[in-house]
């Protein structure tokens, strides 16, 4: 989506008055966001059932349903408002509705940066509680497969790079949405 809405910058280059390549721009740049945060979410999800749910604030099952449906709530807001600015009209004859329409879309994005916030401390909370679990030597699950032979560092280290991964995944996500 994101490189389908990149060509559509493209095609407002040569013509930025064009409505094909706007609309194409502005739809899949505002929906690919939540496709990858859906990823992370559910890709969480299975991190805690992994390393251990007893850590966790949240049931695992929740993480999907909760973050995957604000992020939905917050593309219907952003559908609402940006049919209610574009039925303004082109030639701006009812600023009020324009300024309607644009406070519901900043409103949807706020919306669903403050929901990857949440998703973020409640990751960060699990982190540290697994931290303090590992360090006061309650194993989990987890733990006590890697003790079992040798070739188990290798798998911790790549589980841990992979979570590194998701946790960058994660990072650059909230960015591009803060600056949308």
């Amino acid at each position: 989506m994101d490189a389908v809405g990149y060509g559509g910058r493209i095609i407002m280059h040569d013509n930025p008055w064009s409505g094909a390549g706007f609309k194409t721009q502005i739809c899949c740049l505002v929906l690919a966001p939540s496709f990858l945060a859906a990823g992370v979410y559910v890709t969480l999800k299975h991190i805690v059932r992994y390393c251990g749910p007893e850590h966790s604030r949240l049931k695992p099952r929740l993480y999907p349903w909760i973050f995957i449906g604000c992020d939905f709530g917050s593309i219907i807001l952003q559908a609402i408002g940006g049919g209610t600015a574009a039925a303004a009209g082109d030639n701006v004859s009812n600023p009020k509705l324009l300024k309607v329409g644009n406070g519901l879309i900043v409103a949807g994005i706020a919306f669903q940066v403050a929901t990857m916030a949440v998703c973020g401390l409640l990751m960060l909370d699990y982190f540290i509680r697994f931290k303090k679990a590992k360090k006061s030597g309650v194993t989990s699950q987890v733990e006590s497969e890697y003790e079992k032979d040798q070739s188990s560092h290798k798998i911790a280290r790549n589980f841990r790079i992979f979570c590194a991964a998701i946790a960058l995944a994660y990072t650059t996500i909230l960015i591009r949405c803060i600056y949308r």
